[in-house]
């Protein structure tokens, strides 16, 4: 047995998928029965995948995620082109993991790291109105797309999570990470937008989300720092 089913739960989760033809175009017609939120990158996507990105079923990027791109994004942490056989041998014999440094090559040149600065200049808002702002000031596509998110997701949500990054800094500690990620998620049911969420994308499947609030410019700081003041009871680690 060559491959082993899994089943994962994929209600509002990202999925990256790279590559518009047919394998992809398998894998996603799977993909489109659930409710998780679909990224394709594809230099020459299928016209069944055109058509769910017009319909705003996913969000198609029309150039393939490199290796360079990945290891840039964290999503990989190695390049390691060819010789998998042999390493994996290596691995299962050894155990030796300082074996996959070695296999690793340079990786190729990273366009996202071309564009770091646009992406820098466009995010580097103080909260989520200043990004939006900035993003309305710009016609590029990536302010298009940054726009385009921005429009789908709960205002709520996100200008909580511009604030826990500039809360956490550059170099948090984990215990300080999910302190502030526990404030807004016990609250989120309740205070937040996660049932209208549900009842959208689950219950109702009409895709037309009713946020608390009407955009990212129109969050009030006070419902803001409603949802990550600490609680009254020592719930968190100690910072």
């Amino acid at each position: 047995m060559r491959h082993f089913p899994i089943f994962i739960a994929l209600e509002g989760r990202r999925v990256v998928l790279s590559g518009g033809g047919d394998a992809a175009l398998a894998k996603l017609r799977l993909l489109m029965k659930t409710e998780a939120r679909l990224t394709v990158f594809a230099e020459a996507p299928a016209p069944e995948i055109e058509s769910w990105a017009g319909a705003g079923r996913l969000s198609l990027v029309r150039r393939r995620m490199g290796p360079g791109d990945a290891i840039y994004a964290g999503f990989a942490d190695y390049y390691i082109p060819e010789g998998w056989d042999v390493l994996k041998a290596g691995l299962c014999e050894t155990g030796d993991v300082t074996a996959v440094d070695l296999a690793a090559a340079s990786p190729p040149d990273a366009p996202l790291a071309a564009a770091q600065s646009e992406i820098d200049a466009l995010f580097a808002g103080e909260t989520l109105a200043d990004i939006a702002r900035t993003l309305e000031t710009s016609d590029t596509p990536l302010a298009k797309e940054g726009r385009k998110e921005l429009s789908r997701n709960a205002p709520l949500s996100m200008a909580a999570c511009v604030e826990i990054l500039h809360r956490l800094g550059d170099d948090p500690t984990f215990e300080q990470a999910v302190g502030l990620e526990y404030r807004f998620t016990a609250r989120a049911s309740e205070q937040g937008d996660f049932i209208e969420g549900i009842r959208a994308q689950i219950i109702d499947k009409d895709r037309r989300p009713k946020w608390a609030h009407t955009g990212p410019t129109h969050v009030p700081l006070a419902d803001l720092s409603d949802m990550l003041r600490p609680f009254q009871l020592n719930l968190e680690a100690p910072q």
